[in-house]
């Protein structure tokens, strides 16, 4: 199997978008899963794209995976100025557990190097899959995100 990563192009759009509204449906509880096919959510693939930080995975010219990022501002009392953020992460079910959410991973590091940065966060529903994926990929967890429906 060979797994082709590569920055993401115009060229990836569809195929990004289709993943991106694979990952929305999986979270129907609290996000619009339609965003991806809005004008703010094509807008955003396409910034992302040309702006941001994007890079798929493909197997046999197949879109089975992406990571969306930024290069963000810390808040003033931090000891570092900016870090990078992963926005978004996807790799196909049937091609999980093949690395490749850890090759794109490797990829937005060796990015947010180049920029010299050298933290990046990210957030995710709390799962033990996801939460051993990202400690094997060296995150620590670091605090909770609390959320209060009013």
């Amino acid at each position: 199997m060979n797994i082709e990563i590569h920055k993401s192009t115009i060229e990836d759009f569809s195929a990004l978008q289709e993943l991106f509204l694979k990952m929305f449906e999986l979270f129907p509880e609290d996000q619009d899963i339609l965003y991806p096919s809005t004008e703010h959510g094509i807008q955003y693939i396409h910034d992302k794209i040309n702006n941001g930080i994007a890079f798929s995975a493909k197997i046999n010219n197949e879109l089975v995976g992406f990571i969306f990022g930024s290069i963000q501002d810390s808040i003033a009392f931090k000891t570092y100025k900016h870090f990078g953020f992963i926005e978004n992460l996807m790799v196909k079910e049937n091609h999980q557990d093949q690395l490749i959410g850890s090759q794109l991973i490797a990829m937005f590091k060796a990015e947010c190097k180049k920029r010299n940065i050298n933290i990046i966060q990210t957030d995710s529903d709390f799962a033990q899959k996801l939460l051993n994926f990202y400690t094997k990929n060296d995150f620590k967890v670091n605090g909770l995100l609390y959320i209060c429906k009013i």
